[in-house]
């Protein structure tokens, strides 16, 4: 029953289905799957590859998380305001800034970027 859950999320996109696809070696349509039944899952033999179909799925979940911080990053950055200060040294050099919050956030949104960045 959990892989039936698992197999309803809406984060499931047509890649996903394509690898349960070639895992499971059918062609089935996956809004059969979506609408699944036990029916479904047995002929579809997918007790067989629970543990190969759970990690399809919870791939899934973690490129839709992924996805949904890059949304959240451009959303953000987009209306962020920089502010050019002269160089003291030297004015013909502009030097970029923002609020102390601002990169307080920028440090925040570099770690979660590379902790995308370092995920399978």
């Amino acid at each position: 029953m959990p892989l039936a859950g698992e197999m309803r999320q809406p984060c499931m996109l047509d890649r996903h289905w394509d690898q349960i696809r070639e895992l499971t070696k059918s062609n089935f349509n996956e809004k059969d799957a979506i609408t699944c039944t036990l029916k479904t899952i047995w002929d579809l033999e997918l007790t067989k590859y629970g543990e190969a179909v759970e990690e399809v799925t919870d791939q899934s979940k973690q490129e839709d998380k992924m996805q949904n911080n890059l949304t959240k990053f451009n959303k953000y950055w987009k209306e962020i305001k920089f502010k050019m200060d002269d160089n003291a040294n030297n004015p013909d050099i502009k030097i970029l800034k923002i609020l102390d919050d601002d990169f307080e956030v920028l440090e925040e949104h570099q770690v979660l970027a590379q902790n995308m960045n370092n995920s399978r």
